[in-house]
């Protein structure tokens, strides 16, 4: 059995080894908390390429001295771009231009470390650049998944516009050392001119391949875009408390789910049919420019009340209007003054299978998870989708930090089980990341992992759950926590990928 892991004064989690070796050098370099989060997000784009790059959007909380504060770096649809496009195809694309909104990462670097750095901006970029020029052995799930990856993106990108996307991650052999020199060049670039992605060289470059290749992002599109200061929101269940960020990410429906367990009785089944009421109702009104108002609704405690009323001994079969597929990456750093979660992503895997060519920059296609029918999550021209990113924060009497399961829409669900397990069930937090997992689908349809108790799963069939058992563990979303404790640092990572702790 894996225990936590301890440090006295700094510490970084994630899913892959270069990435937290990144964040420990800012460390080692005088850096705090922030630096760290940022320098290992960047490395990111370069050793987990199948889940976020430089076209990636971002959020991010941030605790300094005890002091909360939220940021959100998403992008909206191009302005040029109408619903009326879409007419013929039923939903909006995965691949090719339609799906791509403006992509925020680089604004939520920026700004996070205008406000909170220590370390030179430059600096930060140092190892991720290195990696990408020199190269790099990739880590064992990131290989898989980039193996995966190739398989469906050769068969699915046949046309032209895909060809530098396609010779870009996978024109070479991912046994051996693996390069992505036109990365290492833009990183460059922007760690010297950030402001130039949005309004600069890079965005000439970027904007001119749209008009030539017949994508619809423009200047405009670029020059709008800003990242959002926010303040998180929580709830207090089983003794802790849950932050998360304001919409137009999902979660406020880890809350709404925590809300209306705490009013059930406690059981794995009422546990599921809570989430499930949650999402739902979520999924009914969420949208990319929710209000104050429309929020407090959906998050109204005695709504709350009312729904754990409704939960029944039977499963309950709810319809579910979204599609779902993910791609993701999640970091948490902590030192004793600062503790950073952070997500970033491109969304399905490696985007919209469109790269700029000569910038090694990947676009995302969060533009996919907008609906074309009437639902306020509709496609329009300037609007941010329904998000799946979510970064999380928890306090609990052990102490208190960051928290983050990725994985498209089971970031909530992640988020969910994770602070019960810990919470209400009384694991530690590496136990607690370690345990069987579920994922709710649609409808009563519900994904376990193979470890999970049999005899609890004989008790979910007989309540009306459809089980199905997976080995797919990427859809089980992977973890990261650490908490600032009174003697320090506490950490745990993910048994489902390449996780790795860093301290000092």
């Amino acid at each position: 059995m894996r225990t936590p892991q301890k440090a006295r004064h700094a510490m970084v989690a994630t899913s892959e080894p270069h990435a937290a070796r990144a964040g420990l050098m800012m460390f080692e370099k005088g850096g705090n908390a922030v630096d760290a989060a940022i320098a290992t997000a960047i490395t990111l784009t370069v050793t987990e390429n199948t889940s976020n790059g430089i076209g990636a959007d971002a959020f991010a909380i941030v605790s300094v001295k005890g002091k909360m504060h939220g940021l959100t770096s998403s992008g909206k649809s191009p302005l040029n771009l109408s619903l009326e496009t879409f007419s013929e195809e039923g939903k909006v694309p995965r691949f090719g231009f339609k799906p791509i909104t403006v992509p925020g990462a680089v604004k939520l670097w920026k700004t996070l470390h205008e406000r909170f750095g220590a370390l030179p901006f430059e600096t930060l970029f140092e190892p991720a650049i290195t990696l990408a020029s020199d190269g790099f052995y990739v880590a064992p799930t990131v290989k898989k998944g980039m193996k995966r990856a190739q398989a469906i993106y050769q068969k699915a990108l046949t046309d032209a516009i895909h060809q530098p996307f396609l010779k870009t991650f996978f024109d070479q052999d991912i046994d051996a050392l693996y390069l992505l020199k036109d990365h290492a060049k833009t990183l460059d670039r922007i760690a010297k001119d950030p402001d130039g992605f949005y309004t600069g060289a890079l965005m000439e470059t970027m904007v001119d391949y749209f008009k030539q290749s017949g994508g619809y992002l423009t200047k405009e599109d670029f020059g709008l875009h800003e990242a959002l200061w926010q303040t998180p929101l929580f709830k207090e269940a089983f003794g802790g408390r849950l932050y998360e960020l304001p919409p137009n990410g999902q979660g406020i429906v880890a809350l709404k789910a925590l809300d209306i367990y705490q009013h059930a009785s406690p059981s794995l089944h009422r546990e599921i049919e809570s989430l499930k009421r949650a999402f739902v109702a979520g999924k009914k009104v969420m949208h990319g420019m929710m209000q104050d108002t429309e929020i407090k609704r959906y998050l109204d405690p005695e709504d709350s009340k009312n729904e754990a009323l409704k939960i029944t001994d039977k499963a309950e079969d709810f319809a579910d209007p979204f599609s779902e597929d993910h791609g993701t990456v999640y970091l948490a750093t902590g030192d004793r003054d600062i503790q950073v979660s952070l997500i970033q992503s491109n969304y399905m895997g490696y985007g919209s299978g469109i790269v700029v060519p000569g910038t090694g920059i990947a676009l995302q296609n969060r533009g996919a998870n907008f609906l074309l029918k009437n639902h306020p999550n509709q496609y329009a021209p300037g609007k941010r989708p329904y998000h799946t990113l979510m970064p999380g924060f928890i306090d609990t009497p052990l102490g208190s930090g960051p928290l983050g399961v990725m994985g498209g829409f089971m970031q909530p669900q992640g988020h969910f089980q994770v602070y019960l397990n810990h919470l209400q069930k009384g694991m530690n937090i590496q136990a607690a990341l370690d345990a069987p997992r579920y994922y709710y689908d649609k409808g009563l349809k519900l994904d376990v992992e193979p470890d999970f108790d049999p005899r609890a799963l004989e008790a979910l069939k007989k309540a009306g759950h459809d089980i199905h058992v997976s080995d797919q563990t990427g859809l089980f979303g992977r973890g990261q926590i650490i908490l600032k404790t009174k003697d320090g640092l506490i950490g745990a990572t993910e048994k489902r990928c390449d996780g790795t702790i860093e301290s000092l």
